[in-house]
């Protein structure tokens, strides 16, 4: 019993440390929000209630940094700067399939073209 409780501390310590750099890039984002950019900007950034503002989170969540972990603190600096509930949830599904890094990493493996033919599918689907 005491070695499978050790290898579930084990496990969930690895995974708290794995996930730990992801989680610190969402807070930092999170807090550049609120304290550099500011709430009203904040809601500028992101748009407003019509399709445009769907169109902005798209675009900043192909931009940030984040992965499925690191948006949460920044959904919650959306909700806070009272950003619409679509915006925020067109962000939160964006950010984890597109980023710089993903970006980078399908350009190494697949065509330009096959790059930019997912990301409008995602426009699309998101």
């Amino acid at each position: 019993m005491t070695t499978i409780t050790a290898g579930m501390l084990l496990r969930f310590i690895e995974a708290a440390l794995a996930a730990a750099p992801t989680l610190l890039i969402g807070a930092v984002v999170a807090g550049v929000l609120r304290h550099l950019v500011g709430t009203e900007r904040t809601r500028q950034l992101f748009g407003g209630e019509t399709w445009r503002g769907q169109l902005k989170a798209w675009a900043w969540g192909m931009l940030l940094p984040v992965c499925s972990l690191g948006v949460f603190p920044i959904m919650a600096e959306l909700r806070r700067s009272k950003v619409s509930t679509g915006s925020i949830i067109t962000f939160a599904l964006t950010a984890p399939l597109f980023n710089p890094l993903s970006l980078l990493y399908g350009f190494s493996l697949a065509t330009p073209g096959m790059v930019f033919a997912f990301a409008f599918a995602s426009l699309i689907i998101v």
